[in-house]
């Protein structure tokens, strides 16, 4: 504002909370062009303030002032900032053709890497909007606003599935399922001589990632929801109902009780569990139909799944031990977050030292009704 109502040749000073604007054209204009602009946030409108700054013939200073500190003029410009907001009707006018000839073109050769022109390649060639994709994001949210009574943002959502619990192998997973881009159910029904491919072989419906997760009645899914259940009961959370929505929200939910009682590593736990647990149904269900054939006598037994589960479980809670070890330094976790995380449903565990993260042979305790069975 103070650019475009004070005369170009009477000098300028500016004071600003805002240490993007004091520092941004002080410090970091030139690196700002030298990327072309690409993520640098508010790119556009800070391209118009270059601009004008170039234009002028007078100089111009920046000072940085504390925000709500009883300075008139801030405290004035964050009124108006406030009344400029709550206006829906202005719309909001492109930069003046004329001010064009005082911004850099492209970026800067010399500062060009791979990485940066990747990035550029996907900023300015827009990718469409994928209906699945929206769809299944939008199904996502839903289910945290009325389970949770938050909302989360889409690129929160993408970006809980790249969190460091989360495998390699996982994000490839929840990625995919995210998508809605899984290859089962109606993917083969216009495919020719694949078409059976549509129906679950066990159950003979459509077969949709839901399905398989929470509704199929060939071996797997049951067995395994069963011992997360187990989970929750020893750390004393009483679960959100499980939903396609709910399942594939865990990456980004702050909290899986829905009194939210249980710390933040309760909620890491069971994180952990649910994901690792996920994918387990995925692969026994690509097992049993890929490399099984869909033969009923082929299906997983119930022992060999619960042997499976065990394994996921343990295998994840030895990575853990592995980074929480003094000889790790990138990505290494602190042991206490390996306690805290794990503590209630170890094996045994009041015979382990406290310690036990540097022991290698530290298991996860069966579920009971399994041990009953077992000795039977």
């Amino acid at each position: 504002m103070a650019l475009k109502k004070v005369p170009p040749f009477i000098p300028l000073r500016i004071r600003s909370d805002s240490k993007l604007i004091t520092e941004g054209f002080t410090t970091h204009l030139k690196s700002w062009e030298n990327r072309g602009w690409i993520n640098v946030a508010n790119a556009t409108k800070l391209q118009e303030i270059a601009a004008r700054l170039r234009a002028r013939s007078a100089p111009t200073w920046f000072k940085w002032v504390k925000g709500h500190s009883d300075d008139i003029g801030n405290d004035g410009a964050d009124v108006l900032a406030k009344a400029g907001a709550l206006n829906q009707e202005q719309p909001e006018l492109p930069m003046p053709t004329e001010l064009g000839g005082f911004l850099k073109k492209g970026m800067s050769l010399v500062k060009l890497t791979q990485k940066l022109a990747y990035q550029g390649v996907k900023a300015w060639k827009k990718t469409p909007k994928r209906k699945k994709t929206e769809i299944m994001v939008g199904r996502i949210q839903a289910t945290i606003r009325d389970e949770w009574g938050t909302n989360v943002n889409a690129k929160k959502l993408w970006k809980s599935i790249r969190h460091p619990d989360m495998r390699r192998t996982l994000r490839d997973f929840w990625w995919k399922a995210t998508h809605d881009a899984l290859r089962i159910g109606l993917y083969w029904k216009n495919i020719p001589g694949y078409e059976h491919r549509e129906l679950c072989s066990h159950c003979n419906v459509t077969e949709s990632l839901e399905h398989i997760m929470l509704e199929c009645d060939a071996p797997g899914q049951k067995t395994i929801w069963e011992a997360v259940k187990y989970i929750t009961r020893k750390k004393e959370i009483e679960p959100w109902t499980m939903s396609l929505g709910t399942l594939l929200a865990t990456p980004a939910m702050n909290s899986w009780s829905k009194s939210n009682k249980g710390s933040k590593w309760d909620t890491r736990l069971i994180k952990i569990v649910v994901t690792e647990s996920a994918h387990l149904i995925w692969k026994i269900r690509c097992e049993r139909v890929i490399e099984r054939s869909g033969e009923p006598e082929s299906y997983h037994t119930i022992q060999e799944i619960r042997n499976r589960w065990e394994d996921a479980i343990n295998k994840r809670l030895r990575l853990d031990q592995d980074l929480a070890h003094p000889r790790i330094k990138r990505g290494r976790i602190e042991p206490k977050i390996v306690h805290a995380t794990w503590k209630g449903v170890l094996k045994d565990e009041a015979a382990l030292p406290d310690e036990w993260f540097t022991i290698k042979g530290v298991l996860v305790g069966k579920p009971r009704h399994w041990l009953r069975q077992d000795a039977g």
